[in-house]
């Protein structure tokens, strides 16, 4: 892929490993994404834990070198333990702490992604019995990590208004509800957690991407914040999805626009 292409909002169906070998060195401003994790979903392959980890440490390693001095990824993870097919036990955000150190990014600080609701499943591991308890999380993680340097190294312009910046910024806990139309993906974050993320992390027209991107929230964000995204999707059926939702929204801003000329001639 030649680097012109990567300055172009698109989504690509591939292996996103494969498909960012192909990605120019140093390019990428800001990655956010929320990885499958063993949990077999329809999008999922069947992987033992060593599998999975090394197959992501690749992906991390990826990431890295195609991540701009000063960029940024956000990693939304479950806290709680997970069983994966096989019935093995780990922990999804402690393995991929470590896995995105090992592929030299440096933390810098843990979002809690509060989603407010009391989910509605019992399994509690042993119940009323001290033999094997789980605890039940409503809340998510985005471990916020960088590379070489926090600051950013070029010069941008700024969407944060002063209090968006303040409640952004005052404590770790972010209150954002689930998203609750699950029509187009079975596991689908809700656009204010990249929206967030986009705004507090880069400058308009930066390049942002997603390489799980399902159906595409993170590239509809960038779309209405106006950065420049690259999404990656194995599962060609929610990359079409994907491109959907972005022709629409491309399509509502046009029509918007229009609507206000229009008006302003009017006056």
């Amino acid at each position: 892929m030649s680097e012109e292409s990567l300055e172009q909002d698109k989504i690509i169906t591939g292996d996103c490993l494969e498909v960012m070998r192909g990605f120019a060195a140093e390019r990428v401003d800001l990655t956010i994404t929320s990885p499958p994790y063993l949990l077999l979903k329809e999008y999922e392959s069947k992987q033992t834990i060593e599998e999975y980890l090394a197959f992501m440490l690749s992906v991390m390693k990826e990431l890295y070198r195609i991540t701009k001095i000063g960029g940024r990824v956000c990693w939304n993870i479950p806290n709680q333990m997970r069983r994966n097919s096989y019935g093995e036990l780990w922990s999804p955000m402690a393995e991929s702490f470590q896995l995105l150190k090992q592929a030299n990014f440096r933390f810098f600080d843990l979002i809690i992604w509060n989603q407010g609701y009391a989910d509605s499943a019992t399994a509690w591991g042993s119940w009323r019995s001290p033999s094997a308890p789980f605890i039940r999380h409503q809340t998510e993680s985005i471990l916020v990590f960088y590379k070489g340097l926090w600051k950013i190294q070029h010069k941008g312009k700024s969407d944060l208004e002063p209090r968006e910046f303040m409640s952004l910024t005052k404590g770790e806990l972010w209150d954002i509800k689930p998203e609750t139309n699950r029509e187009n993906h079975p596991a689908p974050f809700p656009i204010e957690l990249p929206s967030r993320c986009i705004k507090l992390f880069s400058y308009i027209g930066d390049v942002v991407l997603d390489p799980f991107c399902g159906s595409g929230t993170t590239a509809v964000a960038c779309h209405e914040l106006k950065r420049r995204f690259i999404g990656i999707e194995i599962n060609s059926e929610y990359a079409e999805i994907a491109r959907a939702r972005i022709k629409f929204h491309q399509e509502q801003t046009k029509l918007t626009e229009v609507l206000n000329s229009s008006a302003k001639e009017s006056v």
